[in-house]
């Protein structure tokens, strides 16, 4: 398999955003010196199981609380409709 190797191009590109980047949220901090303290956002997806499924019935309730919840959050926060489809 071939190797991807970026162009010198994207990585000026690349640099260059995480060089934005970085000062905007210099500035940031700046203006408001709170958010350079304040803590990070914790991940927070919790497994449906403690262990990985073994069975088939056990991916058959995962997929059943998925489609719970959807349902769920369809009825909390019902579709907007717009140009953009």
């Amino acid at each position: 398999m071939r190797q991807y190797r970026p162009t010198i191009e994207q990585l000026k590109k690349r640099y260059s955003r995480d060089m934005a980047r970085r000062k905007m949220i210099a500035q940031r901090h700046l203006v408001n010196p709170d958010l350079a303290l304040r803590p990070k956002i914790p991940d927070n997806s919790e497994p449906w199981l403690p262990y990985l499924p073994r069975t088939v019935e056990e991916c058959a309730w995962i997929s059943g609380q998925i489609a719970e919840s959807t349902a769920l959050w369809k009825k909390e926060f019902p579709k907007v409709f717009s140009s953009a489809g």
